[in-house]
C-alpha cells in the first residue's frame, strides 16, 4: 500500500462557491476549451486546472496510474481564509461535507482533510469539532498564514488547544503570505516554486519559536514541501537566535530541538534533497507527498526518486511510503464520532 499525504481536490460546490462570492478576491474563469482557471488577489493563481483536481473519476484514475493506494485529499489555496468569517464557514461546511462524501464513495481510496474558517477562530473551533465528531476526519488542513495573521498569532491558542484535545493531524500548507506574496517572482513565476517553500519555511518557524510545541506537546503537525528550507536552513536559524542581538526564542529549548517533533512530506525531485532532509530529521519523520494532480501530476518523478535511491533502505521505504501516514493519521484508530 502507497499513502500520499499531500494531494489536492476542488469539490465543484468550492468552485461554484469561488465564483459567486469571490468578489475581487478569488475569480473563476472558463476558456473556449473547458480549461478552468482560478485567479487570486488578482493573479492567476493556478492558469490551468488538471481535469483530476475538480473531477472524482479521473482523480482515481490518476491514482491507478501512478500506483498510489490512498490520497489525504485538501481544498488547495487558496483556500478559505479570503472570505469573510460567516461565509468562511459556509464554504468550509461545503467543502468538508463533499470531500467526505468523495470519501464514502472511494473508502479505500480517499482521506478527506478538513478545513475550518480560522479567520475567526471560535467558528473554526465549532467546525474542526464538527468535522471529527460528526463526520471523523483524521486530518485538518491549516494555511502557513491565515490571510496574513502567522500561526503563532495569540487568537489562534484556542484552536491549538482544541486540536490536541481532540488529537486530529495538522497538515501545514502554503498560502503565499504578507511576506512572500510581496516578493518579486515575476516574470519568472517562481511564486511557486520559490515562494510557497518560503512561506511554510517562515510558519514553521515561527511556530517553534513562539513555543507552541511548549504549549501543547499533543500536537501532530506536517509541513508541506520537506519543510520549506528548514533542512537547509534550520542549523543557520539556531544559530542566530542564539547569537543575533535582539533574536528572540520564547519556547524553551534550542530551535533544531523542536525539528523532530513534527512530520514533513517528500515532495521531493531529487536525491540531493532527500538526502538532506533524511540528515536533518530521519526516515521515521518523513511521509510520501507529491500535490498530486498539479504539475502534470508529478507523482511518478517523486516515486522515481524514492525508488531508486540507496539512501533508503527496503523498512525506511515502507515507512515512507505506509507506516509512518499511518501512525501520523492514526489509520488503525476507529474515529471519533457522536453515538
Amino acid at each position: 500500500m502507497i499513502i500520499d499525504t499531500h494531494a489536492h481536490f476542488f469539490p465543484m460546490k468550492v468552485l461554484d462557491f469561488y465564483r459567486e462570492n469571490g468578489g475581487d478576491r478569488v475569480e473563476i474563469t472558463t476558456d473556449a476549451s473547458g480549461t478552468i482557471a482560478v485567479h487570486y488577489d488578482g493573479r492567476p493563481f493556478h492558469p490551468a486546472l488538471p481535469l483530476g483536481i475538480y473531477d472524482a473519476d479521473a482523480h482515481i484514475e490518476g491514482m491507478d496510474a501512478v500506483g498510489v493506494s490512498l490520497h489525504a485529499v485538501s481544498v488547495p489555496p487558496p483556500m478559505v481564509y479570503w472570505a469573510e468569517p460567516s461565509k468562511g464557514l459556509e464554504l468550509c461546511r461545503l467543502a468538508n461535507d463533499a470531500l467526505s462524501e468523495m470519501a464514502a464513495t472511494w473508502p479505500e481510496r480517499i482521506i478527506p482533510v478538513a478545513s475550518v474558517p480560522l479567520q475567526e477562530p471560535e467558528l473554526a473551533v465549532e467546525e474542526l469539532r464538527r468535522v471529527v465528531t460528526v463526520l471523523g476526519h483524521k486530518m485538518v488542513v491549516v494555511g502557513s498564514n491565515i490571510d496574513g495573521i502567522e500561526l503563532d498569532h495569540p487568537s489562534l491558542e484556542p484552536f491549538w488547544a482544541e486540536v490536541e484535545r481532540l488529537g486530529i493531524a495538522v497538515f501545514v500548507h502554503p498560502i503565499l503570505g504578507t511576506v512572500t506574496g510581496h516578493i518579486p517572482m515575476d516574470p519568472y513565476r517562481l511564486n511557486l516554486s520559490l515562494g510557497m517553500v518560503t512561506d511554510t519555511t517562515i510558519a514553521a518557524s515561527r511556530f517553534i519559536c513562539a513555543g507552541i510545541i511548549d504549549r501543547y506537546p499533543g500536537l501532530r503537525i506536517s509541513f508541506a514541501h520537506l519543510g520549506g528550507l528548514l533542512p537547509f536552513v534550520g542549523d543557520r536559524i539556531d544559530y542566530f537566535l542564539s547569537h543575533q542581538p535582539g533574536a528572540r526564542m520564547e519556547a524553551q529549548g534550542n530551535f533544531n530541538d523542536y525539528t523532530g517533533h513534527f512530520w514533513y512530506d517528500v515532495v521531493c525531485y531529487s536525491e540531493r534533497m532527500l538526502e538532506t532532509a533524511l540528515r536533518w530529521v530521519g526516515s521515521d519523520r518523513l511521509m510520501l507527498g507529491t500535490d498530486s494532480p498539479f504539475m502534470g501530476d508529478s507523482t511518478a518523478d517523486i516515486r522515481a526518486v524514492l525508488d531508486a535511491t540507496d539512501l533508503l533502505d527496503t523498512a525506511e521505504r515502507e515507512a515512507v511510503y505506509r507506516g509512518n501516514a499511518s501512525r501520523f493519521l492514526r489509520l488503525d484508530e476507529a474515529p471519533v464520532v457522536d453515538g
